[in-house]
């Protein structure tokens, strides 16, 4: 063993006190600054990706909005060509807040489309809308739905693309990982689903034709594999997060019992009935009652979702600034009291200044609070040690 350490202890021997002590300290803080740097790197990349999220977090709306606002436009057309020419003026005011809704995202997709190498694809689907539109009038019902159901099926499929190109579907929290799902996935496939029943079954009433062939399709529509998986979802996150049962719990409740109502509707008047007794209009206004509904949920969740995010964005930088700050300050604590001089002080000043001008205003107040604490245990330390040394002299004395 001694001839192991023989090399240090001979190095050792030659150096002064004061380059030891340098020596020493410099061997103590390589593991800090390690450390540091370490944590560092992890908090960037995780208020990178918290960023990356947030960015792809506002293609959500739009897309929403976009989606919804098609489906009823092509409810409604399938009624008109299924004979109810009578509403189509409300078709013509559904396709102006369609033009709004692309305006919308193509004015964001403008201004992320790098960032999330969207490739296009807005743009794609708002010439696919323009082709649909100006021939839709003229064209036959099947046709026509089908033209929309597959428009409708590529903006949510870009739904997905933009969460997995934005690292939504990599969140770390487990309660945004369910919340994400339920945005990108869970609810749009149970809107479109309903959207489908609604034109599909309103499309059936209009023109009479409860032919076996249309009641297996609408049996299909009616299906309530969407239901339950928004119903695990809704578990697996209250499990997780029990404090959002509060906000979300009574819209979940409200979207169930209006979601069951609607498919057994569907049951009632179309699939096991022989003659169409209900209007198509009142068939086609539950089913936006309820989609109404689940999107009022989506709202409710999308909100949820943000806070969450915003939450966290503002709370990483506090964390990694804190967690330095509490290390300096302790090891200064730590090392002997006897140690704490004013030249600790003016380190302390210029780290605390250094802090402050990095560090948003939203959370300088409370940088603020967490260094005034320390900086205090600094101070107390100081009086402490004048206390001692001068009753020491007093002793001596």
């Amino acid at each position: 063993m001694e001839t192991f350490f023989s090399p240090a202890i001979k190095l050792s021997n030659q150096l002064s006190f004061k380059a030891k002590f340098i020596l020493v300290s410099l061997l103590c803080a390589a593991p800090l600054l390690f450390f540091f740097a370490t944590l560092s790197q992890q908090q960037l990349s995780i208020v990178e990706n918290i960023n990356y999220e947030h960015n792809a977090s506002r293609f959500i709306v739009p897309l929403r909005n976009l989606t919804e606002h098609v489906a009823q436009t092509r409810g409604m057309t399938n009624v008109y060509l299924n004979g109810d020419q009578s509403i189509k003026d409300r078709i013509v005011q559904k396709r102006q807040q369609v033009a709004q809704d692309f305006q919308s995202l193509l004015t964001i997709n403008q201004e992320l489309k790098a960032k999330l190498a969207t490739n296009g694809a807005p743009n794609n689907f708002s010439n696919r809308w323009q082709e649909i539109t100006q021939n839709a009038f003229n064209g036959q019902a099947k046709q026509v739905f089908s033209q929309y159901t597959l428009l409708i099926s590529d903006i949510l499929n870009f739904m997905d693309t933009i969460g997995r190109q934005g690292r939504m579907l990599q969140d770390n929290d487990a309660a945004n990982s369910y919340l994400i799902n339920s945005l990108l996935h869970t609810i749009p496939n149970q809107v479109e689903a309903l959207g489908k029943l609604r034109g599909k079954g309103a499309g059936v009433l209009s023109s009479n034709a409860l032919t076996l062939e249309n009641k297996l399709q609408v049996s299909a529509l009616a299906d309530n594999k969407n239901a339950l998986i928004l119903n695990k979802d809704i578990e697996y996150l209250f499990n997780e997060a029990p404090e959002l049962s509060s906000t979300l719990s009574g819209h979940y409740q409200e979207v169930k019992q209006q979601l069951n109502n609607y498919l057994a509707l569907a049951t009632t008047e179309i699939i096991q009935a022989d003659t169409a007794s209900m209007p198509a209009k009142e068939f086609f206004a539950q089913g936006s009652q309820t989609i109404s509904s689940l999107l009022l949920l989506f709202d409710r969740m999308q909100l949820t979702l943000d806070e969450r995010m915003n939450n966290h964005v503002s709370y990483t930088p506090l964390r990694a600034h804190e967690t330095v700050l509490a290390l300096v300050c302790r090891l200064l604590l730590e090392q002997k009291k006897k140690n704490i001089s004013y030249p600790t002080i003016r380190s302390m000043n210029f780290y605390v200044s250094f802090s402050l001008n990095n560090t948003t205003h939203e959370t300088k107040y409370q940088h603020l609070s967490i260094i005034i604490i320390y900086k205090t245990n600094i101070h107390y330390q100081l009086m402490c040690k004048h206390t001692y040394i001068k009753q020491s002299a007093q002793q001596q004395a």
